[in-house]
């Protein structure tokens, strides 16, 4: 998974310009006096101000937008550019908070014209700072860097320190998604050196743990917990930034091995949340997964590795939905803005009409020089009407532009989540396979030790037994000798099947269909039972885990014949029909008592086995007699 640990120091500031604040219920009876739009430069001058004021301290956003967005077109109306900038910048300012990047950027460039051309620095250095931050959030790096960096010197000449410090820290930011961490680091360190007069605690907070976080790239682990300990004393009181700085400790004591402490503090990072945002939510959520997946708790690395996709996916639908919002909004725009030329048009084709229809009466002589003026005048409105035509047209190949494009960005994303999951099971697989594996290396060495060990001791203790004269024994001794051989030689023909049964050598080297095939060859050399076996099994279809696990049911069912069923013969099949492999035992014995079906333990093993590979298993019983046991795997578990 990618990490984007950092801090992007985007905070929401009472943004100083040349308006003081005032009490929103005093804005509005000021409001209120001043007469409708319209009646005069000075009268909507003040109204501009008002709105922007009032704009200012709005809530929620989009309240704010209706304000700024009346004040630009009365702006525009009485040609004020002063208010064409203040609103303009604002404007763009909120349509970047609700994520309307591409409008932001429309507002805040020409907010950026207006406050050049009237030699503006504060706004100038607002738009620039703003603007910066947004093709930011589009991931324009390069024209991000250059706002910054032109934003700095103008901030810094109108004495917006802030905003100045801020430039600093995201141009540091942009260094580290490039990887460039040393020149990230300076720019940290720089943004710190200048946070002194005046001082902002958010500023050093934020190059704190951006700091920690780089020396944590580096693999400088000892400086970047260092950081982490100086951002958490500055913000002991806040228990949130105390949580985000506990997830970033754990996720560097992952790093560095120390898994138990690392989950530890991440649990108790977990439990303190009191309404993280998502990106630390997810940044916890993951290294609590990888936390309980180290210590091989998978219920709750797969719980928190839920919650982390849950979260991950509301991210992205609502930024998917502010963007369809903000093609929506446009839309609207560009529709309202043709409904307004098409009522400014009429109005003016009637008073050509009514000026036409006073100078026919008025001046009957100046007829034909009318009809010619109206002519010229009906001509360049139709020129006009043309060219908003091909306007029009050009918005709407824009927007359907837009649509494709998102429509590309869903279906790729919707490809890296389709491959993200593929990966995870080829690696769930890949552990599936490392456990059987290990596994197996641990029956071949216990099988080794029985056979090589327990078996010689029981074929040296028998051998033993055979140098006693039993001739000269008494009765009662003779047949404790005898039963003593016997029992010694029944251990020993027990240790050899119990030893061949944890890692059958058929298996590993044959296959399943040949280890099932000895087996059941083997016990019709024995004479007890009649077994009949079938199998078009291809070594392969099933992962070698599965396999054992097939092996081992086919063992117990023919164990369970020979013990329980009493049966003269039997059939042994492993088949593949279709999107099936069926492995099937049948015999003509007495058949399975209905209270061993579910106290059984025999049974019991079956079932967990078949769960494992997985598989389903029905138990019928045969006609006249008998019992069919079959253990049925589909395709989609193949390997």
């Amino acid at each position: 998974m990618r990490h984007f640990p950092l801090v992007f120091l985007f905070p929401i500031l009472s943004l100083a310009d040349a308006f003081a604040f005032t009490p929103v219920d005093s804005l509005r009876k000021k409001l209120a006096q001043i007469p409708s739009a319209n009646h005069s430069f000075e009268n909507d001058t003040a109204r501009i101000k008002l709105l922007c004021e009032l704009g200012k301290l709005a809530m929620p956003d989009d309240t704010a937008l209706a304000l700024f967005q009346q004040a630009i077109g009365l702006s525009e109306k009485q040609k004020w550019n002063r208010g064409l900038m203040i609103a303009n910048c604002y404007y763009g300012y909120y349509s970047g908070r609700k994520g309307y990047y591409y409008r932001a950027c429309e507002h805040l460039l020409r907010g950026l014209h207006i406050a050049e051309e009237l030699h503006n620095k504060s706004y100038r250095g607002f738009a620039l700072r703003y603007l910066a931050d947004n093709y930011l959030n589009l991931n324009a790096t390069g024209k991000a860097m250059a706002y910054y960096k032109a934003a700095m010197p103008v901030l810094l000449e109108a004495g917006d320190t802030l905003r100045h410090l801020v430039c600093i820290n995201n141009i540091g930011l942009i260094q580290y998604q490039k990887a460039a961490y040393d020149k990230a680091i300076s720019f940290f360190n720089l943004c710190l050196k200048k946070n002194r007069s005046p001082y902002f605690m958010e500023v050093e907070g934020y190059c704190l743990i951006n700091l920690s976080a780089c020396y944590r790239q580096k693999k400088q682990y000892t400086q970047a917990l260092t950081y982490l300990d100086l951002f958490r004393k500055l913000k002991q009181e806040d228990t949130n930034e105390v949580t985000f700085a506990d997830t970033q400790k754990a996720r560097i004591l992952l790093l560095q091995g120390d898994t138990r402490q690392a989950l530890n503090l991440a649990k108790k990072a977990y439990r303190r949340n009191t309404g993280l945002m998502s990106n630390a939510m997810i940044e916890l959520n993951e290294v609590l997964y990888l936390g309980y997946k180290a210590t091989e708790n998978y219920r709750s690395a797969l719980a928190h590795h839920e919650e982390l996709t849950s979260i991950q996916a509301k991210d992205r639908n609502d930024m998917q939905q502010k963007q369809i919002n903000a093609l929506r909004f446009e839309y609207e725009n560009e529709k309202n803005k043709i409904r307004v030329d098409r009522l400014n048009s009429n109005l003016a084709q009637k008073d050509v009409e009514q000026v036409m229809l006073v100078g026919s009466i008025v001046i009957f002589l100046l007829f034909i020089g009318l009809l010619i003026s109206n002519n010229y005048i009906l001509n360049k409105k139709n020129r006009q009407i043309l060219q908003v035509q091909h306007q029009l047209a050009a918005s709407n190949q824009d927007l359907n532009n837009l649509n494709s494009t998102l429509e590309e960005r869903v279906l790729l994303r919707t490809s890296e989540l389709t491959e993200a999951n593929t990966e995870l099971v080829r690696k769930n697989r890949e552990i599936q396979e490392a456990y059987y594996n290990g596994q197996s290396i641990e029956r071949k060495r216990v099988a080794s030790e029985l056979h090589d060990n327990l078996g010689s001791t029981l074929a040296a203790l028998k051998w033993q037994l055979t140098g006693f004269e039993v001739e000269n024994l008494t009765s009662q001794e003779q047949q404790i000798y005898t039963n003593l051989v016997s029992t010694l030689n029944q251990a020993y023909l027990d240790v050899r099947s119990i030893s061949h049964n944890l890692m059958p050598p058929e298996l590993e080297k044959l296959g399943l269909s040949a280890a099932i095939e000895t087996q059941v060859a083997d016990l019709n050399r024995s004479g007890r039972i009649v077994l009949l076996f079938e199998s078009n099994y291809r070594r392969g279809l099933l992962g070698k885990k599965q396999e054992m696990e097939v092996y081992s049911i086919s063992r117990e069912l023919i164990t369970n014949i020979l013990k329980h069923a009493k049966a003269s013969a039997g059939q042994v099949s492993i088949l593949v029909t279709g999107d099936f492999i069926t492995l099937r035992v049948s015999d003509n014995g007495l058949g399975i008592r209905s209270d061993l079906l579910s106290n059984g333990i025999g049974l019991k093993n079956i079932r967990e086995r078949a769960a494992a590979i997985p598989g389903e298993l029905h138990l019928t019983s045969a006609n006249p007699s008998g019992t069919i046991i079959t253990l049925t795997v589909s395709k989609d578990q193949w390997v």
